[in-house]
């Protein structure tokens, strides 16, 4: 038995050990283009079979946008000079192996549908090395797709491998969809402009659903040099900062950009979705006009924000777009955000919240716990560290409400809530 087990084990590591070179190795690759005789679709959908590689996208104008590290090495992706001088949609796709015989995967586009452009992407059929019943050929694909100025496309993704959206001032999404039990997906300098439509009962402008990957929209460290929420901008005349005022519009120039366009009161309210198991959610230097944000870790995935605006500033969503968290055992950390309303339910994580600033006063700042009827400082699974504006409101509940304000006061740390909760110093 005992050998038995250490076989599996020496088996087990060896495979790791292999799959920790893969990247490194040498492959034998295949580059394929493709360009569709519709230019113009509406929605774009793209389903690969590679669980290995990373799809870019990006402005048909940005050649640095298919750019990347593949193998440890710099590889460009000839995209942009297959797009008719940025009028076409191009698709490009250098796939790999270890072994020869099965670099070349197999790409269907599909455009059957007016208004609709499909690629399917799987790879080589033939039956590939495998080592305990794994492909060791190391196959992987990294794709390009090219998106001219003149669309503004809804993009449709499942993969189980790595999305890339490289945002310039020349590329301009309508919707993202990913979904992929391993997906991951890295966006920058990203401008979604959502409009309403038919067959979309749910209104989400981004839906992303990963159990294990990684979710990144921004890049934390651009936020030093962008003041994308600039807390001690003052008010001038000249130059008004409505930042913190309710229902005032303000573009506070983030490098993300998110907009939901609609015309009549809709339920629910456009948002951006994200859902996850165990995987990172990130959302930084980021501005969303009439957009909710929707959070759900179902498992331990971690959720972190800062620098994040989200005002309504229509009627149409009730002057109220809010920040909508809920966790079972996974941290959730927001810093610097102005939002018109926060609601962070968590069975077992921690919270930290750093200079929020919350808008709508018929609202508030609603933390929930799953466990016990007060927030106790013995129960250190559920800890709080937040760090507000004098005069702030918040709330915190289990089963009732509690309301704490302080004119004075902009630091508690609520692992001592139940102190906090009676003491005099909120009671005034």
């Amino acid at each position: 038995m005992c050998l038995i087990l250490i076989v599996v084990v020496a088996c087990g590591l060896a495979f790791l050990v292999y799959a920790s070179f893969c990247e490194g190795l040498e492959s034998t690759c295949l580059t394929q283009t493709m360009t569709p005789t519709n230019n113009l679709p509406s929605t774009i959908y793209l389903n690969s079979q590679y669980k290995r590689g990373t799809i870019l996208i990006g402005a048909g104008s940005n050649a640095n946008a298919f750019k990347t590290i593949s193998g440890g090495k710099d590889v460009t992706l000839d995209v942009v000079s297959k797009t008719n001088d940025n009028t076409n949609i191009a698709f490009v796709m250098q796939s790999c192996s270890l072994d020869n015989g099965f670099e070349k995967g197999i790409i269907v586009q599909d455009e059957e549908v007016l208004d609709q452009l499909k690629y399917t992407i799987s790879k080589y059929q033939g039956k590939a090395p495998e080592f305990f019943g794994i492909d060791k050929s190391c196959q992987k694909a990294l794709i390009g797709l090219a998106i001219p100025k003149n669309v503004i496309p809804r993009l449709n993704v499942t993969t189980n491998a790595m999305l890339n959206i490289i945002g310039s001032e020349n590329l301009m999404l309508r919707e993202v969809s990913l979904v992929g039990k391993t997906a991951s997906a890295t966006m920058k300098k990203i401008h979604l402009d959502y409009e309403i439509r038919e067959n979309d009962d749910l209104h989400r402008a981004m839906y992303i659903n990963s159990d294990l990957g990684e979710v990144k929209i921004g890049d934390e460290a651009e936020v030093i040099t962008t003041g994308c929420v600039d807390w001690g901008k003052k008010s001038t005349k000249e130059s008004p900062n409505t930042l913190f005022e309710h229902g005032i519009p303000y573009d506070p120039k983030c490098h993300n950009q998110i907009a939901c366009k609609y015309d009549s009161t809709i339920y629910p309210v456009p948002s951006l979705s994200f859902e996850s198991i165990n995987g990172f959610v990130t959302v930084a230097n980021t501005q969303l006009s009439n957009c909710d944000i929707h959070v759900k870790s179902h498992d331990s995935a971690p959720t972190k924000m800062k620098n994040v605006v989200l005002k309504c500033t229509s009627k149409h969503c009730l002057l109220n777009n809010k920040i909508d968290i809920t966790s079972t055992s996974g941290s959730v950390d927001l810093d610097s955000i102005v939002a018109d309303s926060i609601a962070i339910r968590t069975q077992k994580g921690r919270v930290s919240l750093k200079h929020v600033s919350q808008l709508n006063s018929e609202t508030g700042i609603t933390v929930t716990t799953g466990r016990g009827k007060y927030i106790q400082a013995k129960e250190r699974d559920v800890q709080f560290l937040l760090h507000f504006p004098p005069s702030q409101l918040f709330h915190f509940h289990r089963h009732v409400f509690f309301y704490l304000k302080h004119p004075n006061k902009s630091v508690f740390n609520v692992i001592n809530i139940w102190t906090l909760l009676h003491s005099n110093c909120f009671n005034r």
